[in-house]
């Protein structure tokens, strides 16, 4: 699914701001940075992702970042309606099928992509503390 009304990426009260550690793209996963209030794009399958960036931000810039219901995330590959999806291992914050015993799932596939750079609509519940996504 492509888009980019960000209004269309949260349900209210969902959404919390920080400030981007590095520079983050919208629609991507993301976690916390090394200070308070700060958040970075995910760069590996076993982060805990925080949330959704809602926004692009450069460094030191205010990103509003989505922690649950439906999301819009970006992906690295293609990814089936009903998998799990996790943060994908090339540090861009964009989400692939989870597998792996490492891997933390961050939620649901509600809409298929079928290839790199398209958006999916994801029920995320986050942070992913729940362990690995194939435990």
């Amino acid at each position: 699914m492509s888009t980019t009304n960000a209004s269309q990426n949260y349900e209210a009260g969902n959404v919390n701001s920080g400030t981007a550690e590095a520079a983050v793209e919208a629609y991507r996963l993301v976690k916390q940075g090394t200070a308070e209030n700060q958040v970075t794009p995910c760069t590996a399958i076993t982060d805990v992702a925080i949330g959704v960036s809602l926004n692009k931000a450069a460094a030191g810039e205010r990103v509003d970042y989505q922690t649950r219901g439906l999301a819009i995330i970006e992906c690295s590959a293609a990814v089936a309606r009903g998998a799990q999806v996790m943060p994908t291992g090339s540090g861009s914050g964009k989400c692939s099928t989870a597998s792996g015993a490492t891997a933390r799932s961050v939620g649901i596939v509600e809409s298929a992509t079928s290839n790199d750079t398209e958006k999916a609509v994801v029920r995320i519940n986050l942070p992913n503390l729940n362990g690995p996504a194939n435990s």
